[in-house]
């Protein structure tokens, strides 16, 4: 059973709660992200106020029922929370764990990240803000999987981008898995100016595992020759 609940201190409204519950245990877990201990701090998405939109509906997508993904709000020392400000995180039901999304962080505390769904296997797919200090740099569209963690999709298709016409990618809307390969739908943004829908088909065979320390800005990462195909949907 999955659900929400309003949380208080007092009069005062703290936000929404994401939980699940388990009817054989009777064991109830808080899903997301919170820090009760302070404000403004980037670690969870503190002060209580947390996971006001666990994808409830979108769960149905994974056959498996395996995973549940949503994201927790941050708020600042006023209790003010943006909508440039938030973090995704992805529950997996199985082992018990929970995988947030502080993808790129700007110097002045500010982040952003969304999971649009997760595939029957387990691969996270939406968009995160890039940030270059305290500058916005744009959209990027990322995925993620228990076995090879996070990766911004544009780093692993550099060369087709240049060669397609493409200045960046967004966001991943949909993606359908055939063994290996992975096949991501989604938005990007066009050298000469506008937007167009795109279509990336990755041999999951060929990515590696990043390193511990490109987690925080997965910037870098080099394009796979010959594992990643991308091509603009008409």
């Amino acid at each position: 059973m999955l659900g929400t609940s309003t949380r208080y201190s007092g009069t005062d409204n703290l936000g929404n709660a994401a939980w699940i519950a388990d009817a054989a245990t009777g064991v109830t877990r808080r899903l997301g992200l919170w820090d009760e201990g302070g404000v403004g701090t980037f670690t969870s998405a503190s002060t209580g106020a947390q996971n006001s939109d666990v994808t409830l509906p979108l769960i149905t997508t994974n056959s498996d029922y395996d995973y549940v993904w949503g994201y927790s709000q941050r708020y600042d020392e006023t209790g003010a929370g943006a909508d440039t400000n938030r973090t995704a995180w992805v529950y997996n039901f199985e082992t018990d764990t929970q995988t947030a999304f502080d993808i790129s962080v700007s110097t002045d505390g500010l982040s952003y990240s969304i999971v649009n769904g997760v595939t029957d296997g387990g691969v996270a797919f939406g968009s995160y803000k890039l940030y270059a200090g305290d500058i916005f740099v744009g959209d990027r569209a990322f995925f993620w999987g228990e076995a090879f963690g996070v990766h911004d999709l544009d780093g692993l298709v550099a060369d087709q981008l240049i060669t397609g016409g493409w200045e960046t990618l967004t966001t991943i809307t949909s993606a359908t898995e055939n063994g290996d390969l992975l096949t991501f739908i989604g938005q990007g943004v066009l050298a000469g100016g506008g937007t167009s829908q795109f279509s990336v088909t990755l041999d999951l065979a060929s990515i590696a595992i990043p390193e511990p320390a490109t987690w925080a800005g997965i910037l870098g990462l080099p394009a796979l020759v010959g594992a990643a195909a991308l091509r603009r949907r008409r």
